[in-house]
């Protein structure tokens, strides 16, 4: 009996095992912001003068998000770093050339929101997390 027991007990270990090998090795879904995005953003608030700019992200199917942007208020170009999960969940971290020591990027102030896609474009409303600063909307389309 204690045999029996120990086989029956194996088994299902083994059924268990499998069952997990099969489940992890199913494809995951991509990213509904995964592609290529163009577009524009401004800063929300009272921005004297009002500070606008282009904006280029690279999303890839797990969320990474890199790109560039430039300021045109300002004429000042710089990169973006971030993450977005599939929920719309992000966050940016933008980098001015020129306005760190020594004229490297600086300046970047990590940024968090969610975005989403309403008619084709990709809306990304975020506001600055560390000191409540200023509030940024990007409306991107797919580049072409």
């Amino acid at each position: 009996m204690r045999f029996h027991l120990t086989c029956v007990a194996a088994a299902a270990a083994a059924a268990l095992s499998f069952a997990v090998v099969s489940t992890s090795a199913q494809a995951t879904p991509e990213n509904q912001f995964a592609g290529e995005w163009c577009g524009t953003f401004e800063l929300i608030g009272d921005e004297d003068p009002a500070v606008e700019g282009t904006l280029n992200l690279s999303i890839s199917e797990s969320g990474v998000i890199t790109g560039d942007f430039y300021n045109t208020t300002f004429d000042v170009p710089g990169v973006m770093r971030g993450r977005i999960r599939d929920d719309g969940m992000v966050g940016l971290n933008p980098d001015v050339y020129g306005t760190g020591p020594g004229g490297e990027g600086g300046n970047g102030e990590h940024h968090a929101g969610t975005a989403y896609i309403d008619g084709g474009k990709l809306y990304i409303p975020t506001t600055a997390v560390w000191n409540g600063g200023p509030s940024v909307l990007a409306v991107l389309e797919l580049c072409d």
